[in-house]
């Protein structure tokens, strides 16, 4: 007969199981609604005998707890009339937002959704939003019970290529307002009314005017550009603020020059972690432009101090790779071989973890673009911007650094006003 034990609790009789691991008999048991002491009679039998004792268990108040999930509501709306889809609990993979990149956000799923590219996804998590984006992908793998959900955050609506157009808005009312315009004409107002989105608006808080060209923010060829890009430099060069507001039927976007102060992250203290560097240098020493018209060459050259000069003698010339380009016409020569030296780049990126529930640090203020002062391990301040968040559902967010860095472009735009 094997050894068995067993309680007795309001008239009830239940058995315990034996557990290998832990050596000992358990029974999971919700407690007694009434309050006060409740008797339990024990018996532990093995082989003809048994053993007898009583003991007193003590309900002292029923308390609500909040048991911690690893699963997150996720609400998927309709991408041109923002209806609810699908309303699902989801597990985080990863989000990550991320400037530089667009990169991609995951979640997985116990069962296929009705879905498709472009619709809608809002996370709720304790009543707070923790992710607004658009749906990229729906895949199952033949290896895997769950489908996993591929997503972007939701600035990546504006990753279209745009005419250059009512450029002068910047310099005249704001680059808030050429934004907002810009959106307006693609999403809102486009004559072919088919596109448009009824539900979204957007607000400029700001009227930030700006003497600059489109083609100082974003790569323009053919007369065109990319809005996705535009703005996520607008974001890091000039401290813009894009802010989405989602409400039962709507999308409100509101677009700021940010006004908060700089928030000072010391990478020393015990909320941050895994703190890297990484340094790189990109750079084009001299350019090299055949005319066609003309049948010559223009020569560009770069200096140590990071400006340009024609001079090839000059003392103080870098050394290192020559690009060579064409040109039509002679005064196409100059802007051209300054448009290469604008992608030199010296580049100082950080990246660490915070822990989410700092002390130290109001985390929740922490959003692509807040601009900071951070402490490095070497005791320097360097003033920078934040590029990526990522969130793996622990403890802590993964925070990487925008450029800490003294780059060409500043050089060759100060070279060009003057």
């Amino acid at each position: 007969m094997e050894d068995s034990v067993k309680i007795i609790l309001d008239n009830e009789e239940y058995e315990l199981v034996y557990n290998e691991q832990t050596d000992l008999y358990e029974l999971s048991l919700e407690a007694p609604l009434q309050t006060g002491v409740h008797n339990i009679e024990v018996s532990y039998t093995s082989g003809d005998d048994t053993a007898i004792d009583d003991i007193d268990l003590i309900v002292l108040k029923l308390e609500e707890r909040e048991i911690p999930s690893e699963e997150t509501i996720a609400y998927f709306l309709d991408k041109m009339t923002l209806e609810i889809l699908e309303v699902v609990q989801l597990s985080i993979e990863e989000i990550n937002r991320d400037l530089e990149t667009n990169g991609n956000s995951l979640f997985t799923s116990i069962k296929k959704l009705n879905i498709e590219e472009g619709d809608f996804i809002y996370l709720k998590k304790k009543d707070k939003t923790n992710f607004l984006g658009v749906v990229v992908s729906q895949e199952k793998s033949s290896d895997s019970v769950l489908y996993t959900i591929t997503c972007k955050d939701i600035l990546s609506l504006f990753d279209i290529s745009m005419f250059v157009e009512n450029e002068e808005v910047i310099s005249s009312t704001g680059i808030e307002d050429f934004i907002k315009q810009t959106i307006e004409s693609e999403f809102i107002n486009n004559t072919d009314t088919f596109v448009n989105r009824e539900f979204l608006s957007v607000e400029a808080l700001t009227h930030s005017k700006k003497n600059i060209s489109i083609s100082s923010i974003v790569t323009v060829s053919s007369n065109m550009y990319n809005l996705l890009t535009f703005i996520n430099n607008a974001i890091k060069n000039y401290d813009l603020d894009f802010n989405f507001i989602l409400n039962k039927d709507t999308i409100k976007l509101q677009i700021a020059s940010k006004t908060e102060d700089k928030m000072l992250i010391d990478a020393t203290t015990s909320d941050i972690s895994n703190y890297t560097e990484v340094f790189s240098l990109n750079y084009t020493a001299k350019v090299e432009c055949y005319i066609n018209t003309t049948k010559t060459k223009y020569y560009r050259y770069l200096l140590n101090d990071r400006t340009t000069t024609t001079n090839k003698n000059a003392p103080n010339r870098v050394n290192g790779k020559t690009q060579k380009i064409t040109v039509e016409n002679e005064e196409d020569a100059e802007q051209a071989s300054i448009d290469v030296f604008k992608g030199n780049s010296y580049e100082h990126n950080i990246t660490f973890d915070i822990l989410k529930k700092s002390k130290l640090y109001d985390v929740s203020k922490i959003n692509l673009g807040t601009p900071i002062l951070i402490k490095t391990q070497n005791n320097i301040i360097q003033d920078t911007y934040i590029s990526k968040i990522v969130d793996n559902n622990h403890n802590y967010l993964t925070l990487s650094c925008g450029n800490i860095r003294i780059d060409y472009i500043d050089k060759v735009l100060q070279e060009r006003r003057n």
